[in-house]
Formats: C-alpha cells, structure tokens, sequence
C-alpha cells in the first residue's frame, strides 16, 4: 500500500485560520506552531477505547497526517467508551468504521488506515525503507500507544527506543489510568520528517535535565505480571476519555514545544478525581534503553 501524502502546509488558508481560531490565539500556539501541526506525522497503535478518542482529539486540532492500525472488530460492548463507532459499525473492522468518519469531520487531516497486528516487522527496512515510512513518507515525529496489554506495549517501546522515536503510552483499567512518555535525548539524530520545524522544536524540551531517560521497560519490565485490560477488568467511559484526552494534550504540547517532561508517569484515580505524578530515572541495567547505542543489536532485526 502507498498512499497519497498531505502536501505540505506552508501558510494557512482563510477557512483554516477561522476554524483553528481560538487555539491560534493561544501564544504557545499562534500561526507558526498550528502550521508545525498540519504538517505534523503521528502513529496511533489500536483504535479501541483511547485511540479512536485521540485520533479525533489530534485530527481535530489540525494535526496532519495520522496513521492508524488496528486489526479488530467493533462490539457492541466497545460502544460505552468507543464514541467514535455506533452500532451500524458493529462487525466492522474499527479501522474501516473510523476512516470514512474521520475523512468526513476533519477535512485538513490525512488518514491511513491500517488494518493488522502492530508487529516488529512494521518497522523492518524493505524496498525503499520500513513499511511505517513508507506509508507516512518517514518517520513519525510522534507514536501513540493505545493498546491493552503488554507484549504490545513492549514491543512498541523497544522501536520506538531504537529509533529515537517520541513515545507516548496510555492506559486504563476499572477506576485507575496511567500516561507514559518516553523522550529521546537531544544529541540522538532522530529520522528526518518532512517538517524540520517539528524535529527543531522536539529537540528544545528532550532530556532538560541531561539525565538518561526511561522507557517503558524500566517501568514495567517484561516479567512483570499485571492484567490491564478493560476486558477483564472493567472500566467507565469517562475515565477512558480523561486518558485520551491527556494524551493528546501531552502529544500537541511535544509537537509544539510546550516543555513536556519525559520519563514522568502520571497515574489518574477516578474515584477521587486526583491524579498523581513520578518522576523516573533510566534504569542503568535496562535491556533495552541502556543500552541503545548498540546499533547492531541482534534482537532488532532492522
């Protein structure tokens, strides 16, 4: 598959300055960072509860081209939280459901749709790169974890930690929700995208501190045993929109150089309606972040 790419935006239209109005006011936002979000590329991984909530919160604020996969179908139990779908969608693939809509509300935004398993061999480099540049035209400048369970995760992290790929990572089962972000360091050379402004301005807010910083894996190592998803566990409709949108106000901030704190995990409690924040190191005997400047790693086939 090669789809079209979004031609890039170099000054707004009038009907754009109109629709982007209030959030152009904003001086952390003006006409320069909302053209820096139109010619923006991110990846979504999964489009159930958080990510269909995201995608429409991203696409919304003009960001530019979103890919997104997916290989499940829509339930009717998906349908509380997943607000995206209606039950004229259930036993539709979510990436199929979703598309059209998308393409239909957010008419500046170009949407891939992909519908598969997130696997290590998205990122293998075949004829003419990876699959994942392929489709965007290169690399992300940002990817947004919204799966449910942790071989997912894990594997999302390690490429993303290869490739010095931002990483924002969302969770959320019964009343409890977490937000994760791994930050590559600044002196990394990150993919080049077809925004240089946007790779500029990551490298502004990346490690303030000059400290390593952690992935996911030095949260959750990979023997760690703990059931995450809604499926089992259960979970309110708000507390999955309270994550998304959490995650997408911390994604817009990375894209527009609003000083986000990588390594930093935010824990949300819906009972009480308070959230909780820790700050965390790299883990100096982590397989997989403290050790990345082995290009050569025999675990990656890249």
């Amino acid at each position: 598959m090669h789809p079209k790419s979004k031609t890039a935006t170099r000054e707004l239209t009038d009907r754009q300055f109109i629709r982007y109005s209030r959030q152009i006011m904003l001086s952390e936002v003006d006409e320069a960072g909302q053209i820096n979000l139109l010619n923006a590329k991110v990846f979504v991984v999964g489009m159930g509860g958080l990510g269909q909530q995201l995608v429409q919160l991203l696409a919304a604020a003009g960001v530019g081209t979103v890919l997104f996969m997916d290989f499940d179908k829509v339930e009717l139990s998906n349908l509380p939280r997943q607000l995206l779908y209606d039950a004229h969608d259930i036993g539709k693939y979510k990436v199929n459901a979703a598309l059209s809509k998308l393409e239909t509300a957010y008419p500046d935004s170009h949407f891939i749709a992909v519908n598969d398993y997130f696997d290590e061999c998205f990122f293998n480099t075949g004829h003419g790169g990876n699959k994942l540049e392929v489709l965007l035209g290169a690399m992300p400048d940002l990817v947004f974890d919204c799966t449910d369970n942790f071989i997912a995760r894990h594997k999302i992290n390690d490429l993303c930690v290869h490739h010095s790929l931002v990483l924002i990572s969302a969770a959320v089962a019964n009343f409890n929700g977490q937000l994760f972000s791994y930050i590559p360091k600044p002196n990394i050379p990150k993919k080049s995208s077809s925004n240089p402004s946007v790779n500029k301005s990551a490298a502004n807010f990346r490690d303030t501190e000059n400290s390593a910083p952690a992935c996911y894996h030095c949260l959750y190592p990979r023997d760690t045993q703990i059931e995450q998803s809604c499926s089992h566990t259960g979970v309110l409709g708000p507390a999955v929109a309270t994550l998304a949108a959490m995650q997408a106000m911390m994604g817009l901030n990375v894209l527009l150089s609003n000083s986000p704190q990588g390594g930093v995990l935010h824990k949300f409690d819906a009972k009480k309606l308070s959230w909780s924040r820790y700050g965390l190191s790299q883990d100096p005997s982590c397989p997989v972040c403290a050790s990345r400047i082995d290009d050569n790693r025999a675990s990656l086939a890249v």
